[in-house]
């Protein structure tokens, strides 16, 4: 599966990418809105998780162009803040299927990325 990681923390980012490596994904890996802009019209994307704030701003755009651009894309917003804690996230951010919050338990990540990976492989059929 291609996933697109859009995350500021170079260290998460590569805790992130590790992981997903390890799990047998393509990586592309980024730290600002505008480079995950510029991947997504590079090229298709299965999954993407986005830090939802950044050094400047956050990943809400990416994932409002996303919806649009990558229509069969889903989308794990990460966020270190209690923000949408209620669900509210839909509104605010349409097509972000999974909100977590960090520190992310790996084993989570994995559940969630295999529900990807299985809508990813029905959407080529």
């Amino acid at each position: 599966m291609d996933v697109l990681v859009l995350e500021d923390s170079q260290e998460l980012r590569q805790v992130w990418c590790d992981f997903l490596e390890d799990e047998g994904h393509t990586i592309t890996a980024v730290d600002n809105a505008e480079s995950a802009m510029a991947a997504m019209h590079e090229q298709p994307y299965d999954l993407l998780m986005l830090d939802l704030h950044l050094e400047r701003g956050t990943s809400i755009g990416v994932s409002h162009y996303a919806r649009t651009a990558l229509p069969d894309c889903r989308i794990i917003m990460i966020t270190g803040e209690r923000v949408f804690a209620h669900g509210n996230h839909m509104a605010e951010m349409p097509g972000v299927e999974w909100r977590l919050r960090n520190p992310v338990p790996l084993p989570e990540l994995a559940a969630l990325i295999d529900s990807a990976a299985q809508y990813a492989s029905r959407q080529r059929r």
